[in-house]
């Protein structure tokens, strides 16, 4: 059932189409466009974003495909004529199977643990602690071709009023994607998607903007994301698209626009995050949160956690923790995504360990790192550490 389910979530998040045509060149970037003429040797357009404004060319021979807005797909397998593809109405996925490595992965992430030192044993219950995530025997973290891989590192937690940054360990991870190959690997954020124990689900791609205006007496370049636009990928996949920068000039008030990219295109042996938690600081003590990452600070009702004495260890399993997490990721090997395939991996909480010694925040990292040795004394990158509390 859950695997039907899983099916399902992920043909609804690839139906999606926006109207634009996506001139797809043979580098993987992508122009959003309306294509106005096509001929012997050029292609010429509108820019999607300024239809009223001048018609642009690009030579056929540095064309991969164009995918219009109603559907159709031309590729170009030469420069002179376009080879017509038929469109299909159903999405060609693959779920992929484990690599041989699959299960020597998951149990570097399902490790037991001993506390250190900074957790002190005391006869008193407590309602918070520390929360060690576990990888569910059933994930697929490594195929033949990409490796999902759970990491943290100290990230960007708040701003002083000088502007100095902090940074901290705990209660925030990300995901990223490694790529196995010797070749290109592409991942539709579109189709890429978390999906919660309660049944929420996150999407890792949206064509949201947010815009951060600032003071500043400096020439800043203005960094445009592109709204990602329509890539159609036979048919019925979905919508693909990649995000453009533009250089600006220096202004009194700097403005920054970002959006997302809907595919990431990672390199041989490359690895590139899904998202990260990201901080934009306006002044002094106010900042706007660009993106959320993965966010490990549990709250859970008192009914659904057992009591538990300060410094002791409580174990959970998959069928009776209160938290987890399923995170599907498609990718292609090829840029058109005529082979795609879906990997799906599963974290649940599965230690807790009661009492909570306070936040490890520092302006150095470094030190932000080492602090969590005294809690863990074998942290390392397969530990995935987040907070817990319990609600009175």
């Amino acid at each position: 059932m859950k695997k039907e389910l899983s099916l399902l979530l992920l043909s609804f998040c690839v139906s999606t189409a926006l109207a634009q045509d996506v001139i797809v060149k043979h580098d993987g970037s992508t122009i959003l466009s309306k294509v106005i003429e096509i001929g012997t040797t050029e292609v010429k357009y509108k820019k999607f974003s300024n239809q009223n404004g001048p018609t642009y060319s690009i030579l056929k021979s540095d064309i991969l495909s164009i995918n219009y807005e109603n559907g159709e797909k031309d590729t170009f397998a030469d420069a002179q004529q376009p080879v017509k593809e038929e469109t299909s109405d159903k999405p060609q996925i693959t779920v992929a199977t484990p690599a041989a490595d699959n299960a020597e992965i998951i149990a570097r992430y399902n490790r037991i643990y001993e506390h250190g030192e900074d957790i002190k044993d005391k006869a008193k219950p407590v309602k918070d602690g520390y929360c060690i995530m576990g990888v569910k025997e059933n994930s697929v973290l490594s195929t033949n071709d990409i490796v999902i891989e759970f990491r943290q590192e100290p990230w960007p937690s708040a701003y002083d009023s000088n502007g100095h940054l902090y940074y901290d360990v705990e209660e925030v991870f990300f995901v990223q994607v490694y790529n196995k190959t010797d070749h290109v690997v592409y991942v539709d954020l579109g189709s890429t998607f978390r999906v919660m124990k309660d049944g929420s689900s996150k999407v890792y791609f949206d064509n949201s903007q947010t815009t951060i205006s600032k003071s500043s007496g400096s020439g800043m370049g203005v960094n445009l994301g592109a709204i990602a636009g329509v890539m159609g990928v036979g048919g019925a996949l979905g919508t693909l698209a990649n995000g453009v920068s533009v250089g600006g000039g220096s202004s009194t008030t700097v403005s920054k626009v970002y959006a997302k990219q809907r595919v990431m295109a990672i390199p041989p042996h490359g690895r590139i995050p899904l998202e990260k938690y990201k901080l934009e600081r306006i002044k002094a003590w106010k900042f706007e949160i660009m993106s959320d990452g993965e966010e490990l600070e549990c709250v859970f009702n008192k009914e659904d956690t057992p009591i538990i004495m300060q410094g002791e260890k409580y174990f959970y399993n998959e069928e009776n923790s209160p938290y987890h997490a399923d995170y599907i990721i498609t990718y292609s090997k090829d840029a058109n995504f005529s082979n795609t395939y879906a990997a799906k991996a599963s974290i649940y909480a599965r230690e807790f360990i009661g009492g909570y010694q306070g936040q490890m925040r520092t302006r150095k990292p470094e030190i932000a790192s080492k602090k969590i040795f005294g809690i863990i004394p074998d942290y390392n990158e397969y530990t995935i550490l987040g907070t817990f509390r319990t609600n009175k």
